[in-house]
Formats: structure tokens, sequence, C-alpha cells
């Protein structure tokens, strides 16, 4: 039996036979979910081949449309992780998308009821299990509502695309600082070299055939030309700020004179896409079109290599065909692994930082040969960097990795729901002139993007309120200095009325105006969207988060 008719026999025999699927609210909360968890997923280490594509695929066919999103967590669980470890990753970073996405683990229907809680001695309360439960029409003993009663924005349904919203119009250009080498880069990588091939030389043909009494002689030569670069850049999300990043390095390498083209591509580099051919282009294809160009790929090369065998898949064997290949990896030197030594079977492994790029310019064809230990020791230095665990406090946990300006520049970030690479550069300026520190640069934005946060657009939300909270605590000035300046920008820049995206920016706004200034109008304006809910749930139904029960009792929102 195939694999992937075996995985469907297994699911339909737990789930049943699957109902016709419908565009329902669970079809759209899945489908947000598996946008934040599959990129998730690959930056923590796991192999989201094409195979398992298909089988995701299959399975996204085989089970009901209408189950929660809570109730897919074992199911994905069994087909994407692939031991003890991965599985315990896997349930954490799922329970992180759920919460991301306003959603709760336990499917519908099953949640366990709370136990009735009397006194003990000194207020508090304990669970008694025997206690008989009290009659369903008595009022809650708390002003916090029943779990049965979420709280929701009341707006209209909304369905229409966009989904997600950049409040920064794209008009501005900030200027990213380069390192004190940057110049002595662009000037390697403009250098011309010596082509392979041989052109008529006719002045030395001459002189020859004058020289041999008019016998005829032919003289060749090799001629230069300028070097040629191809940049792959594997995006994990649209708004993958290394990726962002290395395309804004790019556009300054080619408006000085580079000659070089830049391609994105999700994972598996075997469909790549620019402006120029948006439906994307093959391996095949690129190696006919640039086929003297130095490749660098900007990625951890994780998908280019089979679940099974972990050897490079069939696909990507165009890959071989470019003479020069170098990989950029984020992954720090104390995580490489069994993969990494089969692409470096392929590729010259360098760190994905601004000083391969230098050293990719000045370093002969010959040195792209050679194993990690003959690098030179500035650039092994900026691959052996601590991994970053986020664990307890956010920001007692950054503190051990970042500047004090570049950890209020995250903090600062976690403001706004979303992390979108323009506003990150206007918040990073903005930190600037109010602190005081040159944070608009190539290194301390690099150094950001090791947090996966800044490679999948959004930061988990306990982390999310523990930054702020260290934000209002430590710079107030910058904080009502981020609110104002947010507000301004989500004032100016509404997006298209009756989409998805505009749900969410009306509650964001309302909630920007209540904590920069809890007066009446704004309280008249919060009144006017977020209620205690009466109905059972439909789509288009924007569920807060449970912390907000006690912001809105404090400033007078009491539950119905």
């Amino acid at each position: 039996m195939p694999e992937s008719s075996y995985w469907m026999d297994w699911f339909r025999r737990l789930w049943g036979t699957p109902p016709d699927p419908g565009p329902g609210r669970e079809v759209i909360a899945l489908h947000q979910l598996l946008a934040l968890l599959l990129p998730r997923l690959e930056t923590q280490g796991f192999l989201l081949s094409p195979d398992r594509y298909i089988l995701l695929y299959s399975l996204l066919q085989a089970l009901p449309a209408d189950a929660p999103p809570g109730r897919w967590k074992f199911a994905l669980c069994a087909l994407l992780a692939s031991d003890e470890g991965q599985q315990k990753a896997f349930l954490n970073i799922f329970e992180e998308c759920l919460q991301a996405i306003g959603q709760d683990s336990a499917p519908t229907g099953e949640k366990k009821l709370d136990k009735e809680r009397v006194p003990e001695a000194g207020g508090s309360t304990k669970p008694t299990p025997d206690s008989p439960k009290p009659p369903a029409s008595s009022p809650p003993a708390s002003a916090t509502p029943p779990t049965s009663r979420p709280l929701v924005v009341e707006l209209e349904e909304c369905t229409d695309p966009p989904y997600s919203w950049d409040i920064v119009p794209d008009q501005e250009d900030i200027s990213i600082e380069a390192d004190e080498d940057f110049g002595r880069t662009l000037m390697h990588l403009r250098r011309r070299e010596t082509a392979e091939h041989l052109v008529p030389d006719l002045p030395a043909s001459i002189r020859a055939t004058i020289s041999e009494g008019g016998l005829p002689v032919f003289r060749y030569r090799n001629p230069s030309r300028p070097r040629e670069y191809l940049l792959l850049l594997d995006r994990y999300s649209l708004d993958d700020h290394r990726a962002a990043l290395f395309d804004h390095l790019f556009q300054r390498l080619r408006s000085g004179g580079v000659l070089i083209e830049r391609f994105y591509y999700q994972g598996d580099p075997r469909i790549c896409r620019n402006e120029r051919w948006p439906q994307g282009i093959g391996l095949q294809q690129l190696q006919y079109r640039y086929p003297d160009a130095l490749l660098i790929v900007l990625g951890s090369g994780y998908a280019m290599l089979g679940a099974k065998n972990g050897e490079l898949l069939p696909g990507l064997r165009p890959l071989s065909g470019w003479r020069r290949r170098a990989l950029l990896t984020p992954v720090s030197r104390y995580r490489w692994g069994r993969r990494e030594n089969t692409l470096e079977a392929l590729f010259a492994l360098l760190p994905a930082s601004g000083q391969s790029l230098r050293y990719l310019a000045a370093a002969p064809d010959a040195a792209l040969q050679g194993r990690y230990d003959a690098l030179p020791s500035y650039l092994r230095r900026s691959a052996e960097f601590q991994p970053l665990q986020v664990e307890g406090p956010a920001p007692r946990a950054l503190r051990r990795h970042f500047e004090p300006g570049t950890l209020a520049w995250i903090a600062a970030c976690a403001v706004y729901p979303a992390l979108h690479f323009e506003l990150t550069l206007r918040l990073g300026r903005l930190v600037s002139d109010v602190l005081g520190y040159p944070l608009l640069s190539a290194y301390p934005l690099l150094s950001m993007t090791r947090l996966h946060w800044f490679t999948e657009g959004h930061i988990p939300p306990q982390d999310r309120a523990d930054l702020v909270a260290w934000l209002e605590h430590r710079h107030p000035e910058l904080y009502q200095r981020v609110l104002a300046y947010l507000q301004d920008l989500m004032e100016k820049n509404p997006p298209p009325p009756d989409s998805i995206a505009h749900a969410h920016y009306q509650i964001n706004l309302a909630l920007l105006k209540m904590t920069r200034q809890a007066d009446q109008e704004a309280l008249q304006e919060l009144r006017s969207i977020v209620r205690y809910l009466d109905r059972p749930l439909k789509r288009g139904d924007f569920v807060l988060p449970a912390h907000w029960n006690t912001l809105l009792q404090n400033i007078g929102l009491e539950a119905p």
C-alpha cells in the first residue's frame, strides 16, 4: 500500500468519513494556522520535504473541514514530527500558533466545565468535585464572564482580502547604513574576470601573418567580462526580515554597478520567483540564463534534502551546473550536523552575514571549494554565535544576546501585533532619535533576525506582552512616542473596508487609543465594537485574549 494511502486510511478510521467541505469559519482558521505553523516549523529545523507536503495536502482533503483547529494537533504531529524531541517542540509551536490566531487547543464541545470553587481559609478558593453545580440561571460569582461567552469584536462579517495589512505606505526610502568595508566589497564585486572561451584577436593575427610573409596565422585571446552574481533568497514568509534585508543589499549592489540578479523561493528552490517571473522559473532555466554567475543561496538548505535518505532531492541536480556555489546559512555553527555535511559537498557553507559577501568578492574561485576550517577567522567568528533560546520573561532572556538599544528596538516592534520590515525600519529610526543609539545599520538588523519572530512576522502573545510591559516601565517616553506614531500611521493608512485585515485594524486602533488616553470618547468607541458574546461564534468574529477581561473591567465595561 502506498504511504499516502496508508496515512489516509488510518486517519479516516480515526475521524470517520469526511463531510462535504464548506467555507466555514474553521476552514479559514485552519488556513491561518497553517500559514503560521509551517514557516515556524521550518525555522526550527523540521524537514518539510515535498513528499510531506503531498501527504499534508491529502490529509486536508480527507479530514472533516468543519473540525476546529485544535483537533488537528496530533494528526499534524504524527505527520510532521520525526522523533520525540520534535514531537515536544511541535506541540509547543502548535499551541503558540493557536494563541496567535485566537483559537483554543481544546475542541468545541469537549472542554471540561470548571468545577465549583468554594472559599478556603484566607479567602482563596479550591475545587470541590462533589459539591452540586449551581443552576444555569444563577449569575456568575465574579465579574469575569464564563468561558462560554467569549469577548469578541462585534463587527460585520469580513471575508475579503487582504488578510494582513502593512500600515506603512511605501513612499519613504529609509537608508540602512552599511558597514565600513562596504565600499571595498563593492569594488571587488565589480571587478572583471577572464572568460573561459576564446575570441579572435585581430591585431595579433595581422602581426603574425606579416611576420610569416603573408601566410595566414590566426591568434586568439581570452576576453575579460564583469563578474555575474545570482542571488536566491529563501523567504519564510512575506514579512521575513532577513530576506528583506538581503533584498535591500541587492538593490544597493545593483545601483552600485554590480551585475547581479535576485530571485525568491520558499523552502524548495526548484521554483524561484521575482518581479519579472511572478509565476516562477525552474532551476534548469536559471542555469541556462545565468551559466557563468556565482550562485549565492541564502537559507538553511534543509528543504533541499530528502526526508528518508538525507540526500539532495533529484530535482535539484541543476545546482551542480554552476561552477561556483555558496550557501549563506543562518544556522549557528554550534547546530551544524549531518545535513550541513551533506550540503557542504555541493556548496561552500558560509554564515548569513555581510562578511560572507566580502569574502566572496575577494576570494579566488579555488577558495569556494574549501572546508569550513579553511575560512578566515573573522568569517568563522560571525558563524559561531550562541543560538537564541527565549525561556522565561523575554526581556531578561534577550538581554544576554542584544545591546540595550537593539533590545529597546525589539520591544518597540512588539507594540504593533504584526512585524513588517518597513515598519521595523521606521521604529528603529524613532528609537534612535529618542535614545540616541545608531541602530539603522545592517548588523543590528541581522542580529534581530536570529529571532524566529522576525522571519515569521509575529511575536508570541506572552513574549509580546512582556516586552511591551518592559518598554513602558524602562522607557516610558519612547513607549508613548511609539504609540502616537503607530496611531498616526494607522489613521492615515487604513486597509480596504470589508476585508479581514480591516477587522484587525479597527480593534488595534481602538486599543492604541485606549492605551494612550482612556478618555470618554475612546471608551465609547471601544464599547461600540467590543462586547461579550451571547450567540455562537461565527466566521468573521475577532476573539480577544483573556487578559482583555481585566483591562475592560478596569475602564468600566462590565459583562452584561
